[in-house]
């Protein structure tokens, strides 16, 4: 839940800290929420790898990177993993969208709760600040997003059968819903000065397009499978003999022949 007296306070302390500490409270904000995202992915994928038999599991998980995390995976934890990793992206969207809201009823909340809005006026002009770099840091808050969510797409291997056409479907089904939180998030960007508005716009390319090349190569490698076992099972077992035609099939063999030659 959201602690408004905790978020002014901590407000506050970066309020205080030396402009060689940080550029803006707004930036030094916007830095840890950055930091979150990256740990809290790499955090899902430690929840379902495993480290490999030569290595001990702390050491694994002290050390290990988010691409061995994902090598490291076993196929039937991909849906569960992507649930859960979707799940915590999806709340930094909705939390950056309640500290923004927080933002423009500050001074309502405040005189609701019998506190002197007068006599703050320099923490205003901070939360002012804050407020703006909010607003105009959606964009990078998503890339960020986007950018985690496309290295686990590409990492995890998309490979039939290990990982079965029902699991599949869900992932890209779930993927989808993703793209249409965030481009919802981005559609309240406001526009800059002499732009067309955002509405309608998309703004989830790396996503989409890495779920594109996904979904590319996991339909390749069943595709391939079917085809081995058709081989396997059918074609390099058949005797292939010629089966009896009666003298009135062939017939019409040779009429409809012709008649395709003269077309």
């Amino acid at each position: 839940d959201f602690d408004a007296n905790r978020y002014e306070e901590i407000l506050r302390a970066y309020s205080m800290m030396s402009p060689d500490q940080t550029l803006s409270v707004g930036k030094e904000l916007l830095r840890h929420v950055v930091e979150c995202i990256v740990a809290v992915s790499r955090q899902c994928m430690l929840a379902f790898s495993s480290a490999p038999s030569h290595e001990s599991p702390s050491e694994w998980h002290r050390k290990a990177q988010l691409k061995e995390l994902c090598r490291s995976m076993d196929p039937t934890h991909f849906v569960a993993v992507t649930a859960q990793l979707y799940e915590h992206v999806c709340d930094f969207l909705y939390r950056h969208h309640s500290l923004c809201a927080w933002h423009a009823d500050w001074e309502t909340h405040a005189i609701a709760a019998g506190r002197d809005v007068q006599g703050n006026q320099n923490f205003r002009e901070v939360l002012r600040d804050v407020k703006e770099e909010l607003n105009a840091s959606r964009r990078s808050v998503w890339d960020r997003i986007q950018q985690q969510v496309a290295l686990v797409l590409m990492t995890l291997d998309f490979q039939y059968p290990g990982l079965s056409e029902d699991n599949f479907l869900q992932i890209l089904h779930m993927t989808q819903l993703l793209i249409e939180e965030g481009d919802a998030f981005m559609a309240e960007c406001q526009p800059a000065r002499g732009s067309a508005p955002s509405a309608g716009r998309r703004f989830s390319e790396p996503i989409r397009t890495t779920l594109k090349s996904k979904a590319y190569e996991y339909f390749q490698s069943l595709h391939h499978h079917a085809w081995v076992n058709l081989k396997i099972a059918y074609i390099e077992q058949d005797s292939w003999q010629r089966l009896p035609v009666s003298r009135r099939d062939r017939k019409s063999t040779r009429l409809n022949s012709s008649h395709l030659c003269n077309l």
